[in-house]
């Protein structure tokens, strides 16, 4: 059973190395909030994590049902190697060609490929 993982594994790198172009750098972020200490009455300001990854985008299409947040959205999926990015839960954001998306909720992994699905309100 290793060995198919292994086979597979080697499959999708190569897959996303042949795509090529279609790949995209995208900057995933995460920001916390900002914090007070009411012992010493100081606050810290939130910090922001990023991670760029490459990506291929799939097509962008307009909602207007309920399965996303606002009723009037572009929603798009994000194909990415599990592998460049094992845990995308805490990041709420990402950058894509300079609009940032928000990262919905959940978050599929196959232990190959991981799908973000991301949407923008219009």
């Amino acid at each position: 059973m290793a060995d198919y993982q292994k086979v597979i594994a080697r499959a999708a790198r190569k897959a996303f190395r042949q795509i090529g172009t279609l790949a995209k750098d995208v900057v995933f972020s995460s920001s916390q909030p900002p914090s007070f200490d009411f012992s010493n009455a100081t606050s810290t300001n939130g910090a922001v994590t990023t991670l760029t990854i490459k990506v291929v985008e799939t097509k962008t299409k307009q909602k207007k049902d309920s399965d996303v947040e606002s009723m009037n959205a572009r929603l798009k999926s994000l194909l990415l190697l599990t592998e460049d990015a094992p845990d995308l839960n805490p990041y709420d954001t990402v950058a894509i060609a300079g609009e940032v998306w928000k990262v919905v909720l959940p978050i599929e992994n196959d232990g190959f490929i991981t799908t973000v699905n991301v949407t923008k309100e219009l």
